[in-house]
């Protein structure tokens, strides 16, 4: 029985258990692909992303894990080092003189729900009763609801679905008028 010193041995030993040689060739050969795959992802540093892919790999197989495909094995972990590595690159804060040209406008949350009031009872019955019913609810109860509410209808869950759909985009497009004319 061979002893195992670290968790590039237990790497090793599964990349080939016969050749050390052998093993520590398919071990550059893998770490020359993770690398050139995550440079095609564009990782800031493909090199340390790929050693980092490979020691966790060896550790997950040095904990125990029963690992049957190593390279593939290899691969996944190295996207999750690349979305780590992208998270990381991500700023935390907006910048003080930024401006966001996208954001709507302030608007007065009362003259908000006068529109809304008054694009509510613009709708028909039905996709009123729709659009109010439709978003009540958390987790399974929610989803009772719209079971209800669509067999109330003579609905499909897909119907239904569709139905809240468009009474909401009917709903945003009134308000967003009613704001504009206010």
């Amino acid at each position: 029985m061979t002893v195992y010193n670290s968790a590039m041995d237990f790497l090793l030993a599964k990349l080939d258990a016969e050749d050390r040689e052998r093993a520590g060739e398919k071990y550059l050969v893998l770490l020359d692909e993770l690398a050139n795959f995550l440079r095609l992802k564009n990782s800031s540093d493909s090199q340390t992303a790929a050693e980092e892919a490979l020691d966790r790999t060896a550790k997950k197989i040095a904990a125990g894990a029963d690992v049957l495909h190593i390279r593939a094995y290899a691969f996944r972990v190295a996207k999750f080092v690349l979305l780590e590595q992208r998270r990381k690159l991500q700023p935390d804060a907006l910048p003080e003189n930024y401006e966001n040209r996208f954001a709507a406008p302030e608007i007065k949350s009362d003259l908000r729900l006068e529109c809304l009031e008054e694009c509510l009872n613009a709708l028909g019955f039905i996709d009123r009763e729709i659009i109010v019913n439709y978003y009540e609810g958390e987790g399974r109860s929610k989803a009772d609801l719209k079971i209800k509410l669509a067999e109330r209808f003579g609905l499909t869950m897909t119907a239904l679905k569709l139905r809240a759909l468009r009474a909401r985009q009917k709903l945003e497009k009134c308000i967003n008028n009613c704001l504009a004319k206010k």
